[in-house]
């Protein structure tokens, strides 16, 4: 057996020497005593001396009293003191016991077994003590850890942004933190006791639809998205049931996330895509468009549909006394508006409002408040009525004029922000734009109609006439001297009276069909199509043998036609007549002759008397055949002829007097009844036989037709021309080896060419490079133009200016063919789309900016929930954890040591703490499914099945096509977000049903359907407000989806269950695009 020292400190020998003996009597139990005389020795030993208890004398040299006890429970406190005193007082006993003796005995009254059971007892009760020491530090700080964790849970809990209250199963508040306090207008301790229904809601009974009041009633946990005019916001709201050791529920924890601003940004990021989306789709509506009232009805139905506005309609300013504004379009819920708006643009109080503004000053003109806005009083009841809040007109400019305006009526007060304005302002140009093209182009289809018909009837008379005719163009040398002359065209006459074939000679030059030619032909004919100074002549052909009566004139710079008669009968008659000796059976011969003729002739003596004239010529002048007959012809031209037509004619018959032929051009006679006749005249000196009087025959050729025809074409070409010059659209003609051929001024213009400059030269190389900046071959392209025009009516193209610059032109070509349907050349009129197109590509990056902003906010949110669930997981939960294991250690003593009570006590804040965790653990849950992030979203999915059937015994059943790929841990996220609300909501509003998750990849989409074999719904009644009511909500799913580039689509039919079906691009690697 250990020896146990035992330090005696006293001064009295005597006394000393009774305690060795008293201690050594009982050899059983060693002891070894240590004698010293005074405190300070005592106090020197004892830090090395391994003594097991201190037998204390209160009177010392150093000490009296209980002031020596003091020194040494302070120098030694575990170490048991047996106080010993020559006084047999009680009192001065408890007060030794009272400070920390463990002892107290009277020396004359001691014996061996009385001083060894007391240091013995003083021994076992100092290791008690000890113990007990020890425990109730150890309890001390667990305490103090505990207290920790609370504190540091209560500053978590006031920190969280988001509001929290804990409410009892009365709705009645048990604490909140301090951002809901500060929401409130209160103090936290203020909150207490009083129901949530009456501090947040201000009713007096609690709100069914509450998700604090559907937990109580369930013992589920509910979440919604609410708007709260006492709280000033829009927030999402769950409450989870708080459960006792039971399992009965007694409360729940309210959760209000603030998503004001969140719903604000959603809502303007909305409403700037929708207005994006609109201008895509008003393009494709352009594209579609068959005429202007076709595009103005579409676009507006895009505004309202896209844009989500109330009413839009479009209308013109009329140029009218009263300049009342005509509407042209309108989509949305108008219901008779229109009808009574009776605007004008005119500075009166009807023509102040937003469009007539709009009009009269170019401006947008915008009211953010119909019912306050003074300058709406004339229609503010009207538009009060259907729901209006707010308005915006926006001016359609045309060269700095405004054609109209688009006006747009929203239900939404103070709308139409900012970024949404230069938006809607950029579509209401393009809308005007598009306006100006249809009408150009509808001008230019009238124009184009009037000289298909001008050319149709030109191309009637051009085959149906007697007389041959033919179409030049003459050909120069390189000193501009005619060399040659290209046959463009010829009638059916021309080939009845030459014997040559269309086919054989058009587009082929005169002396490649006829090489003997002389050159004072191609002379004197390109004479005529370079001065424009026209010609008569007869002409005998040597190679067809047949004589002709020939009139050139010029058509059109460097062209002419030719008209000519075949007089071969007629000549053979003068020769036939030499041989007459009788002048009247000659004459009567001539006259029988020429009355049969379909051109007017007339014989005549040299000094212009008349000898006869034909029927014909009745025609063509009106007068009387028979009244003709030897009046001369000076007295009858005025009569007939007006102006330089009849000085002309004068000039003639002088000529004539005077032993010469003249020449003659197209004079414009006026028939005796009303009328005109269009003639070229031309006189022949005809043989006469000997004794016979000269005789000149005169002979009017009837151009009638054929000069209006000609002056119609004129006028056509002349008004197409001016349209073609003056139209704000590029046209040009092009040849199909790509020549150009013609270049309007607006084409000169926009690509800063003169016409010389492209005019000749191959399309390639002037405005379009071989490849364009997208790698399009451009030859290939114009090829496959020329080849198949009617499947290339239209195309876009990168075209080049002179200066450089690309620009984009939406070109429409149509062909143009001959008699035989081979192309001959192609009309294309263009349409600067370069604007359009860099807004196209401005669209498309405001779309990635969506994307890419959407993507941020599902990271950052995602981020939150991590940081929120680790802060969770490795304070709060860590804390609370060792707070339960140091409970436990103190427990095992107390329970040892038969302290029931505190051990129940103890047991109970356990019960507290491990309750907390559990709570801790469904938020981390919540924040971030551990399956979703380490095994991936099916996993994710069945261990929700699980969980649903458990709670709710609902059946969900999910499948995938065994491969997920690899997901961003944002979209993972949001998907798993996503399938869970959907989930919700089949269970609260489709019935018992069963239902299924598929999770698949089509190509770089990843699909996901929640289909449920339900009660069904209607979507199309639905609407907004069932998004609304979903915790995550339809709503803000649909949005951040679309925000990725992706989209929910819900398909529903009453009785038969509900699919819905979340489709998201995945990139090569199968990560979110975004």
């Amino acid at each position: 057996m250990d020896v146990m020292r035992i330090l005696a400190v006293e001064d009295n020998p005597a006394d000393f020497r009774l305690l060795k003996e008293h201690l050594g009597e009982d050899p059983a139990v060693p002891f070894e005593v240590v004698g010293v005389q005074t405190i300070r020795e005592a106090l020197d030993l004892l830090p090395a001396g391994d003594f097991a208890a201190v037998l204390l004398d209160l009177n010392l040299p150093d000490s009296t009293g209980l002031a020596g006890l003091d020194r040494i429970v302070a120098g030694a406190p575990a170490l048991p003191v047996i106080v010993l005193t020559g006084l047999k007082d009680i009192a001065m006993g408890l007060q030794a016991l009272s400070r920390n003796a463990q002892d107290y005995l009277v020396k004359d009254r001691i014996d061996g077994d009385t001083l060894v059971r007391s240091i013995r007892y003083a021994i076992e009760r100092g290791k008690a003590r000890e113990t007990a020491h020890r425990q109730n530090v150890e309890l001390e700080k667990r305490a103090a850890t505990i207290e920790h964790a609370r504190q540091e849970w209560e500053r978590t809990f006031d920190a969280v942004p988001d509001l929290i209250a804990i409410l009892d199963e009365r709705h009645q508040v048990l604490r909140v933190n301090r951002a809901m306090a500060r929401k409130l207008g209160r103090e936290p301790d203020a909150c207490r006791g009083a129901t949530c229904y009456e501090v947040v809601h201000g009713c007096r009974a609690a709100i069914e639809t509450c998700p604090h009041a559907r937990t109580m009633k369930d013992g589920k946990e509910h979440s919604a998205e609410v708007h709260e005019d006492r709280l000033g916001g829009d927030f999402h709201i769950t409450t989870t049931p708080v459960m006792d050791a039971d399992g009965r529920m007694v409360g729940a924890v309210h959760v209000a996330r603030d998503i004001t601003k969140s719903k604000q940004r959603e809502a303007d990021l909305r409403r700037l895509n929708r207005v994006l989306n609109a201008l895509g789709h008003s393009g494709q509506a352009l594209m579609r468009a068959t005429g202007e009232a076709d595009f103005l009805a579409e676009a507006c139905r895009i505004i309202v549909e896209d844009c989500g506005h109330a009413m839009v309609w479009i209308g013109f300013a009329e140029h009218d006394e009263a300049k009342t504004i005509r509407p042209a379009a309108s989509a949305g819920f108008e219901e008779g508006y229109l009808d009574a708006l009776k605007l004008t643009w005119a500075d009166t109080e009807r023509g102040r409002g937003p469009t007539g503004m709009a009009i009269r000053t170019g401006q947008v003109t915008r009211c953010l408040d119909i019912p306050s806005d003074p300058a709406f009083l004339p229609w503010r009841q009207d538009a009060i009525k259907r729901g209006y809040a707010s308005s915006i007109a926006l001016p359609l400019l045309a060269d700095g004029k405004a054609l109209g305006a688009l006006c747009i009526y929203s239900r939404d007060p103070v709308g139409f922000g900012d970024d949404e304005v230069k938006l809607l302002t950029d579509l209401a140009a393009d809308f005007a734009q598009n306006i100006v093209s249809f009408r150009t182009r509808a001008a230019r289809d009238r124009a184009e109609q009037a000289v298909r018909e001008s050319e149709e009837r030109y191309r009637s008379l051009f085959n149906t006439m007697a007389e041959g005719f033919a179409q030049h163009a003459v050909i120069c040398d390189s000193e501009g001297k005619p060399c040659d002359y290209r046959f463009l065209d010829i009638n059916p006459a021309f080939e009845r009276l030459t014997g040559l074939k269309r086919e054989q000679v058009v587009g082929k030059t005169v002396l490649e069909i006829m090489p003997e030619t002389e050159p004072v032909w191609i002379e004197r004919f390109g004479r005529v199509g370079l001065t424009g100074e026209p010609d008569h002549f007869s002409h005998v052909s040597a190679v067809i043998g047949r004589h002709f009566e020939v009139a050139a004139y010029q058509t059109a710079p460097g062209r002419f036609a030719v008209i000519f008669t075949d007089v071969t009968e007629l000549k053979a008659f003068q020769e036939r007549d030499k041989a007459n000796a009788v002048r009247l059976a000659w004459g009567q011969a001539a006259i029988d002759t020429i009355s049969v003729m379909y051109e007017g002739v007339a014989l005549l003596e040299d000094d212009g008397t008349i000898l006869s004239v034909n029927p014909a010529v009745e025609r063509l002048t009106g007068l009387a055949g028979d009244s003709l007959g030897g009046r001369n012809v000076e007295i009858l031209l005025p009569e007939l002829l007006t102006g330089s037509d009849l000085a002309t004619a004068q000039q003639g018959l002088e000529t004539l007097r005077s032993g010469e032929m003249p020449k003659m051009t197209t004079l414009t006679i006026q028939r005796r009844g009303g009328g005109f006749s269009h003639v070229l005249p031309s006189l022949v000196r005809m043989a006469v036989p000997d004794g016979v009087r000269p005789v000149v025959v005169l002979t009017l050729w009837d151009v009638t037709e054929l000069h209006e025809a000609a002056a119609q074409l004129k006028q056509s070409e002349r008004k197409y021309r001016e349209l073609v010059e003056n139209a704000n659209s590029i046209i040009m003609r092009i040849l199909p080896d790509h020549t150009i051929t013609f270049f309007n001024e607006y084409a000169q213009t926009f690509f800063g060419f003169e016409a010389g400059d492209v005019v000749g030269r191959n399309v390639l190389g002037t405005i379009a490079a071989e490849v364009d900046s997208e790698g399009r071959d451009m030859r290939a392209m114009l090829q496959a133009i020329m080849m198949h025009p009617e499947q290339h009516g239209s195309n876009e193209s990168e075209n080049v200016c002179k200066d450089g610059r690309r620009v984009w032109v939406h070109w429409a070509n149509r062909a143009v063919r001959d008699d035989q349907g081979q192309v001959v050349e192609i009309l294309c009129v263009g349409t600067d789309i370069t604007r359009r197109r860099a807004m196209e590509a401005e669209t498309r990056v405001y779309q990635q900016r969506l994307r890419e902003l959407a993507k941020r906010l599902a990271t950052a949110e995602e981020a939150d929930r991590w940081r929120i669930s680790r802060y969770i997981h490795d304070t709060i939960i860590q804390n609370l954890s060792l707070s339960i294991i140091r409970l436990g250690s103190i427990a095992k003593p107390l329970a040892d040591a038969r302290r029931g009570d505190e051990v129940v006590k103890l047991g109970q804040i356990r019960g507290l703490i491990e309750q907390s965790i559990g709570e801790c653990r469904m938020v981390m849950s919540d924040l971030t499914p551990a399956l979703l992030y380490e095994l991936g979203l099916i996993p994710a999915l069945n261990d929700l099945a699980q969980q649903l059937e458990t709670k709710h015994r609902a059946r969900l059943v999910v499948k995938g096509d065994g491969h997920e790929p690899f997901l961003s841990p944002a979209l993972r996220g949001l998907l798993f977000q996503s399938v869970r609300e959907l989930v919700m909501n089949a269970l609260k509003h489709a019935g018992p049903c069963e239902i299924s998750v598929t999770v698949s990849q089509r190509e770089n989409d990843l699909v996901v359907q929640v289909a449920d074999d339900g009660a069904g719904f209607d979507p199309s009644r639905a609407g907004a407000s069932r998004d609304r009511k979903g915790g995550f909500g339809l709503f803000s799913i649909r949005q951040r989806l679309e925000g990725l580039g992706g989209r929910l689509e819900i398909d529903s039919t009453p009785g038969k269950g509900t699919t819905a079906t979340i489709d998201v691009p995945v990139g090569e690697r199968g990560e979110a695009e975004g």
